[in-house]
């Protein structure tokens, strides 16, 4: 359930088109509920250093961006 009542309103997804159901709505929706998921394992993954070279720099990068700071 990832309705305003239960997680406040951090933003709005649109899951439905002419009240119709939208598989890329809901597909949006639950990249973004799985997301602070993803990056605080991409982040530990990082600090362990199971990363290195390009990886490394993409893993920085991806960090950077989801978090708003400059990479």
């Amino acid at each position: 359930d990832i309705s305003a009542e239960k997680w406040g309103a951090l933003a709005v997804v649109v899951v439905s088109v002419d009240s119709k159901p939208s598989e890329e709505g809901r597909a949006n929706a639950s990249l973004i509920a799985a997301a602070p998921d993803l990056l605080a394992i991409l982040v530990e993954t990082v600090n362990k250093g199971l990363l290195a070279g390009a990886m490394l720099r993409d893993a920085r990068s991806i960090i950077a961006k989801a978090t708003g700071e400059k990479s």
